[in-house]
Protein backbone atom coordinates (compact mmCIF):
# COMPACT_ATOMS: atom_id res chain seq x y z
CA UNK A 1 0.00 0.00 0.00
CA UNK A 2 1.35 3.39 -0.95
CA UNK A 3 0.77 6.23 1.46
CA UNK A 4 1.50 9.90 1.12
CA UNK A 5 4.57 11.43 2.72
CA UNK A 6 2.35 13.43 5.10
CA UNK A 7 0.60 10.30 6.35
CA UNK A 8 3.94 8.46 6.67
CA UNK A 9 5.29 11.31 8.82
CA UNK A 10 2.16 11.37 10.99
CA UNK A 11 2.29 7.60 11.36
CA UNK A 12 5.98 7.72 12.35
CA UNK A 13 5.12 10.36 14.97
CA UNK A 14 2.34 8.10 16.29
CA UNK A 15 4.78 5.19 16.55
CA UNK A 16 7.43 7.21 18.40
CA UNK A 17 4.78 8.72 20.71
CA UNK A 18 3.51 5.20 21.47
CA UNK A 19 7.11 4.10 22.12
CA UNK A 20 7.81 6.90 24.60
CA UNK A 21 4.48 6.41 26.37
CA UNK A 22 4.76 2.61 26.56
CA UNK A 23 8.29 2.84 27.96
CA UNK A 24 7.08 5.39 30.51
CA UNK A 25 4.30 3.01 31.63
CA UNK A 26 6.99 0.34 32.10
CA UNK A 27 9.07 2.71 34.26
CA UNK A 28 11.46 4.00 31.59
CA UNK A 29 11.70 7.75 31.06
CA UNK A 30 12.85 9.41 27.82
CA UNK A 31 15.91 11.20 29.17
CA UNK A 32 17.87 12.41 26.14
CA UNK A 33 17.81 12.35 22.37
CA UNK A 34 21.11 11.86 20.57
CA UNK A 35 20.66 13.60 17.22
CA UNK A 36 24.10 12.65 15.93
CA UNK A 37 25.76 15.92 16.93
CA UNK A 38 24.57 16.63 20.45
CA UNK A 39 22.59 15.17 23.31
CA UNK A 40 19.30 16.99 23.75
CA UNK A 41 17.82 16.68 27.22
CA UNK A 42 14.06 16.09 27.07
CA UNK A 43 11.47 16.47 29.80
CA UNK A 44 8.26 15.54 27.99
CA UNK A 45 6.96 13.36 25.19
CA UNK A 46 6.53 16.39 22.93
CA UNK A 47 10.12 17.53 23.53
CA UNK A 48 11.32 14.03 22.65
CA UNK A 49 9.25 14.01 19.45
CA UNK A 50 10.53 17.44 18.44
CA UNK A 51 14.15 16.36 18.96
CA UNK A 52 13.67 13.04 17.12
CA UNK A 53 11.99 14.59 14.10
CA UNK A 54 14.45 17.47 13.81
CA UNK A 55 16.89 15.00 12.21
CA UNK A 56 16.72 11.90 10.02
CA UNK A 57 18.38 9.50 12.46
CA UNK A 58 18.42 9.68 16.23
CA UNK A 59 18.54 7.65 19.41
CA UNK A 60 16.23 8.13 22.35
CA UNK A 61 18.04 7.40 25.59
CA UNK A 62 15.79 6.06 28.32
CA UNK A 63 16.60 5.80 32.01
CA UNK A 64 14.66 3.86 34.61
CA UNK A 65 12.67 6.02 36.99
CA UNK A 66 14.35 4.37 39.99
CA UNK A 67 17.93 4.95 38.77
CA UNK A 68 20.28 7.36 40.44
CA UNK A 69 19.74 10.67 38.64
CA UNK A 70 23.47 11.45 38.68
CA UNK A 71 24.57 8.15 37.13
CA UNK A 72 21.58 6.58 35.40
CA UNK A 73 21.89 3.41 33.35
CA UNK A 74 20.72 4.41 29.88
CA UNK A 75 19.18 2.25 27.17
CA UNK A 76 18.90 3.43 23.56
CA UNK A 77 16.37 3.01 20.79
CA UNK A 78 17.63 3.79 17.27
CA UNK A 79 15.05 5.63 15.14
CA UNK A 80 15.49 6.18 11.42
CA UNK A 81 13.02 8.63 9.94
CA UNK A 82 11.64 7.88 6.51
CA UNK A 83 11.40 4.15 7.19
CA UNK A 84 7.67 4.35 7.88
CA UNK A 85 6.53 1.46 10.02
CA UNK A 86 10.17 0.43 10.52
CA UNK A 87 11.19 3.71 12.18
CA UNK A 88 12.14 1.72 15.30
CA UNK A 89 15.33 0.12 13.98
CA UNK A 90 17.26 -1.28 16.95
CA UNK A 91 16.91 -1.48 20.71
CA UNK A 92 17.98 -4.77 22.26
CA UNK A 93 19.94 -4.11 25.43
CA UNK A 94 19.58 -7.24 27.55
CA UNK A 95 17.23 -5.63 30.10
CA UNK A 96 14.04 -7.71 29.97
CA UNK A 97 11.64 -4.96 31.08
CA UNK A 98 13.04 -2.41 28.62
CA UNK A 99 13.16 -4.86 25.71
CA UNK A 100 9.58 -5.93 26.46
CA UNK A 101 8.29 -2.33 26.55
CA UNK A 102 9.92 -1.44 23.22
CA UNK A 103 8.87 -4.78 21.74
CA UNK A 104 5.21 -4.16 22.60
CA UNK A 105 5.30 -1.18 20.25
CA UNK A 106 7.75 -2.44 17.60
CA UNK A 107 6.11 -5.85 17.17
CA UNK A 108 2.56 -4.48 17.16
CA UNK A 109 3.16 -1.50 14.91
CA UNK A 110 0.78 -2.86 12.25
CA UNK A 111 -2.13 -2.48 14.67
CA UNK A 112 -1.01 1.05 15.50
CA UNK A 113 -0.75 1.90 11.78
CA UNK A 114 -4.17 0.45 11.04
CA UNK A 115 -5.71 2.67 13.71
CA UNK A 116 -3.64 5.69 12.63
CA UNK A 117 -4.46 5.34 8.95
CA UNK A 118 -8.17 5.10 9.70
CA UNK A 119 -7.89 8.59 11.16
CA UNK A 120 -6.46 9.84 7.85
CA UNK A 121 -9.30 8.74 5.58
CA UNK A 122 -10.23 11.61 3.25
CA UNK A 123 -12.80 14.15 4.37
CA UNK A 124 -16.20 13.29 2.84
CA UNK A 125 -17.16 16.94 2.29
CA UNK A 126 -16.97 18.77 -1.03
CA UNK A 127 -16.98 22.44 -1.88
CA UNK A 128 -19.87 23.97 -3.85
CA UNK A 129 -17.73 23.48 -6.97
CA UNK A 130 -17.26 19.79 -6.18
CA UNK A 131 -13.64 19.94 -5.00
CA UNK A 132 -12.69 17.33 -2.41
CA UNK A 133 -11.28 18.45 0.90
CA UNK A 134 -7.74 17.06 1.26
CA UNK A 135 -7.78 16.91 5.06
CA UNK A 136 -8.50 13.82 7.17
CA UNK A 137 -12.08 12.79 7.85
CA UNK A 138 -11.72 13.31 11.58
CA UNK A 139 -11.03 17.05 11.49
CA UNK A 140 -13.58 19.47 12.88
CA UNK A 141 -15.73 21.46 10.48
CA UNK A 142 -18.93 23.36 11.19
CA UNK A 143 -21.80 22.26 8.98
CA UNK A 144 -23.06 24.83 6.49
CA UNK A 145 -19.98 27.05 6.32
CA UNK A 146 -16.67 26.88 4.50
CA UNK A 147 -13.76 27.65 6.78
CA UNK A 148 -10.44 27.85 4.91
CA UNK A 149 -8.47 26.86 7.99
CA UNK A 150 -10.56 23.71 8.35
CA UNK A 151 -10.95 22.57 4.74
CA UNK A 152 -8.24 22.49 2.12
CA UNK A 153 -8.98 21.98 -1.57
CA UNK A 154 -7.25 22.58 -4.85
CA UNK A 155 -9.46 25.51 -5.91
CA UNK A 156 -9.45 28.59 -3.68
CA UNK A 157 -12.06 30.29 -5.92
CA UNK A 158 -15.20 29.37 -4.05
CA UNK A 159 -16.48 31.58 -1.27
CA UNK A 160 -18.92 29.20 0.38
CA UNK A 161 -18.68 25.55 1.27
CA UNK A 162 -21.86 23.65 1.93
CA UNK A 163 -22.35 20.28 3.50
CA UNK A 164 -25.33 18.27 4.47
CA UNK A 165 -25.40 17.49 8.16
CA UNK A 166 -24.48 13.87 8.75
CA UNK A 167 -22.71 13.52 5.39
Amino acid sequence: MSISNEIRCLTERAIVRALVEECYRAGWIAHQVDDGEELVRVRSTNEALDAVFAVDESRIRFRHKDDDAKRPKLHNVLLIGGNGEDIISDWHCGDASFDAAVGRVAYNVEDLIRVSLAAYEPCPHDSAEGDKCRRPAGHRAPFGAYEPDQHETGAPSYKRWTAKEGA
